[in-house]
């Protein structure tokens, strides 16, 4: 969706004016979370869970058995993939769910790809380990690149993930108006 077209003329503006502060505050506004509340039924699920805190996040858990860790998207929740918890669990698997940080009931109001990934890391490194990730949109992408940077699973299955998470930008880039030389500054940005 695109920005009013009040703030798309302020980027637009600052864009060709100053560069180098609109990448800083689209960059900051790109990172920036938005929660929302869970839809009906959700909360249901987190009635017969167990409730803890690992480094500022919401976690929850069912049953017992090796862990199936599940990982909500951008902007998501844990709650979102709470269908999942009841099958998981009368097939013998211990289920945990986590809001990341600047998520759900989780600290902070920011965060990124790898900030999700290290998220990710510290669930499982806190766990002492999992037999498998169930991952939905971004969760997907951010669990691919804790994979990649040595997060252990027997299994991974991925509902919906981005081919290209940089398109993202490309999407707010345009919806915000900023011009392709402060989209390319937005860039190094975040991947910094």
């Amino acid at each position: 969706a695109a920005a009013p077209p009040w703030v798309r003329a302020s980027f637009a503006n600052a864009s060709r004016f100053a560069p180098g502060a609109t990448s800083a505050l689209a960059a900051a506004l790109f990172r920036t979370t938005r929660r929302s509340s869970p839809r009906r039924g959700e909360q249901e699920v987190l009635t017969r869970a167990e409730s803890s805190r690992i480094a500022g996040m919401q976690v929850w858990s069912w049953g017992e058995g090796p862990i199936v860790l599940l990982v909500h998207g951008w902007n998501g929740r844990s709650t979102q993939l709470g269908g999942l918890v009841s099958p998981l669990v009368a097939r013998g698997y211990r289920v945990v769910a986590f809001d990341a940080l600047g998520h759900g009931e989780s600290d902070g109001t920011q965060s990124s790809l790898p900030e999700f990934a290290n998220c990710i890391r510290q669930v499982v490194d806190e766990l002492g380990g999992v037999y498998a990730v169930v991952a939905h949109s971004l969760g997907g992408a951010a669990t691919t690149f804790a994979l990649a940077y040595g997060l252990a699973a027997a299994r991974a299955v991925f509902i919906s993930p981005p081919a290209d998470p940089r398109q993202f930008l490309k999407i707010f880039g345009a919806a915000i108006g900023i011009n392709d030389d402060v989209r390319a500054r937005v860039k190094q940005r975040v991947e910094r």
